[in-house]
């Protein structure tokens, strides 16, 4: 019975991040700014307690470690959205395949991360990522 009931929530989880992920991507908000990635980033599991989002790139030709501020919210874990601007420092490399880790921090503890590939358009782009805690690598690199 309680195996039914975690995965019954487990599948609500998933099923209000996809609604809300759809909605976001059809809002006017959705819309970025020339030269940057507007990444829409799902928090999700103990990754909304994090007070800082950190995205960096793996790709040696696109230098990139950016962290943005994040208001932890105690009263509402599990499931949040939030966007974050991306400016790249050596320029918006167009019409490129980057590969992103994004990370949620509290403090120095790591809370949850994912990685992607995004392909940047010619002026901007939005990206979605979902960033969850509890096993996934967070360098892209081989595993131990």
């Amino acid at each position: 019975m309680r195996m039914r009931w975690n995965l019954l929530i487990a599948i609500g989880v998933l099923a209000l991040s996809i609604i809300a992920t759809a909605f976001v991507a059809c809002s006017d908000s959705a819309s970025c700014k020339p030269g940057t990635l507007l990444l829409q980033v799902g928090l999700l599991d103990t990754s909304p307690l994090a007070d800082t989002i950190e995205v960096v790139s793996t790709d040696p030709m696109i230098p990139l470690d950016q962290k943005f501020p994040h208001v932890p919210n105690p009263m509402a874990p599990g499931v949040e959205h939030v966007s974050v601007e991306v400016t790249f420092p050596n320029g918006y490399p167009k019409d490129t395949l980057v590969h992103l880790i994004v990370r949620a921090l509290g403090g120095v503890t790591l809370l949850g991360a994912n990685s992607a590939a995004i392909h940047l358009d010619n002026s901007c782009t939005v990206g979605n990522v979902a960033v969850r805690g509890g096993g996934l690598p967070t360098d892209m690199g081989e595993t131990d």
